[in-house]
């Protein structure tokens, strides 16, 4: 089965919140959105951290536990042009992120549907739905870094999640 035809990676997915085009665009995102409800805006400040595989666990669920409105959680090696994307939406969670060619075969063999885009620029985007039992999220995410991306432990992942927090207009 090939790529979705209705899928055009340069228009905003439905997985990707409003304004956003590509997975670049929600990192941007972080700080610089505001929805004014009354004396109150809703803004997403970003949480940086670092640790290793070892550490995704617990880092996906204080993710997962922490908030009720819509959350990121992105896990990566810039270096290594490695990012994964957990969103948490009211419709349920998914993991997105780019592969090469070479990468496509792992990751059909790892989901059962995985919606992937046309390559651009020697990349392919990805999104996979996935439940929410928190040690099979976080159980995915190490195995898709070890699998597809070739992550070892000990490496300096980076953690960043964007959680929404409400301040007055005054501060």
């Amino acid at each position: 089965m090939g790529p979705n035809d209705f899928v055009n990676p340069d228009q905003r997915g439905v997985e990707l919140p409003p304004g956003c085009k590509d997975l670049m665009d929600v990192l941007r995102l972080g700080g610089s959105e505001r929805q004014e409800e009354g004396v109150f805006a809703a803004i997403y400040e970003p949480v940086i951290s670092f640790g290793e595989l070892s550490e995704i666990e617990e880092q996906v669920k204080t993710f997962l536990e922490l908030g009720t409105g819509e959350r990121l959680l992105s896990v990566g090696i810039p270096q290594r042009r490695i990012q994964v994307i957990l969103l948490k939406r009211k419709g349920g969670l998914t993991l997105n992120f780019s592969i090469t060619a070479k990468q496509r075969s792992v990751v059909r063999r790892m989901f059962q549907e995985p919606k992937i885009g046309k390559p651009y620029d020697g990349r392919a985007y990805v999104s996979v739905a996935l439940g929410p039992a928190k040690d099979v999220v976080a159980g995915t995410i190490g195995e898709l870094l070890v699998h597809v991306f070739g992550v070892l432990e000990g490496e300096r992942l980076i953690f960043h999640s964007y959680e929404e927090v409400e301040r007055t207009e005054e501060g």
